[in-house]
């Protein structure tokens, strides 16, 4: 029979204790977990697989993972301590919390009920209301997020190193790991100083502030702009008001048209016709001559008067 200490060996694959890093992408795994069916059965529960993606896309949720149920730590500081701050945790724009650990199903549902939580009664959910309870027996997650470690000196095996991680929409967001960011295998301790709820609780505090802030500036320039933009417009108004003037001052155009309408070749023309017609006439005019010239015959009135009174007074004689 070989030495035990032959067997206190680390974690074979070095990536799977190099703990990943903001902005990196969460493992797409797949967890075999137990679910609520609608049986009236004494245990009402059935299998369900169900990937990282299915319960992380498009969802910004808070997870903390931690060496085993029933363990000390675990049970009286962190999950308490999460379970007390979910409401709050949630009110900063968590959709949900969950608890990781290297258990099974059935060991996770267990512990639960133990911390006094509230099952959830759908079908198909995760058990447990406020923190749901995520079971990674085969070390899948754990490996894919370099969180694997050995607490072989106290007979655990292979699990996962203490942390929390804000995951949004599958990527890392900001993340917690203790003993100084570094995962230990067989470690001597098993510290719990920066992945409590409280350290999460003010991170997301901070967050929300700091996007307020980035918002405030944003909505400022939004209220603004359509003052900027009508005061714009009433600029951009006066050139085109300008600009349309040359259009509105076609009057001396309309005046030096005017001429045109009055029309002074066909007045010229009435004229022109009128003194024809004028020229036409004058020659009646111009009788007045020949009247003149037979006004001799007129004369010849009183010597026809004279002969008549000579011829009277012969009568007499």
């Amino acid at each position: 029979m070989g030495n035990s200490a032959s067997y206190y060996q680390p974690v074979s694959k070095k990536f799977w204790q190099t703990p990943i890093k903001v902005g990196g992408k969460i493992p797409i795994v797949e967890f075999k977990i137990r679910v609520r069916n609608e049986s009236e059965e004494e245990n009402p529960f059935e299998w369900k697989n169900v990937t990282s993606e299915e319960l992380f896309k498009g969802k910004r949720v808070v997870l903390f993972a931690l060496p085993g149920a029933f363990t000390p730590t675990c049970s009286s500081k962190h999950v308490p301590g999460y379970v007390e701050a979910s409401d709050e945790i949630k009110s900063l724009g968590i959709d949900d919390i969950f608890c990781l650990s290297a258990n099974d199903a059935f060991v996770m549902r267990q512990w639960g009920i133990k911390q006094g939580l509230e099952e959830e009664k759908v079908p198909g959910e995760i058990t447990f209301k406020k923190v749901k309870f995520l079971p990674d027996g085969n070390l899948f997650f754990t490996r894919g997020m370099g969180m694997a470690c050995m607490f072989t000196n106290l007979g655990f095996g292979e699990r996962s190193w203490r942390y929390s991680v804000v995951i949004n929409d599958l990527k890392v967001e900001k993340i917690f790991i203790e003993g100084g960011g570094k995962v230990k295998q067989n470690p001597d301790s098993d510290p719990y100083e920066v992945s409590d709820a409280k350290t999460m609780l003010d991170y997301l505090k901070s967050k929300k502030e700091e996007d307020e802030k980035k918002e405030k500036p944003k909505v400022e320039e939004k209220a603004a702009t359509p003052e900027v933009e009508k005061a714009e417009e009433a600029k951009g108004e006066e050139p085109k008001a300008t600009e349309e003037t040359p259009v509105k001052e076609e009057e001396p155009k309309a005046e030096e048209e005017a001429p045109a309408k009055e029309e002074p070749k066909p007045a010229e023309e009435a004229t022109a016709k009128e003194e024809p017609e004028a020229a036409e006439e004058a020659p009646t005019k111009e009788e007045a001559p020949k009247a003149a010239e037979e006004a001799p015959a007129t004369e010849e009135e009183p010597k026809a008067t004279e002969e008549k009174a000579e011829e009277e007074q012969k009568d007499e004689k």
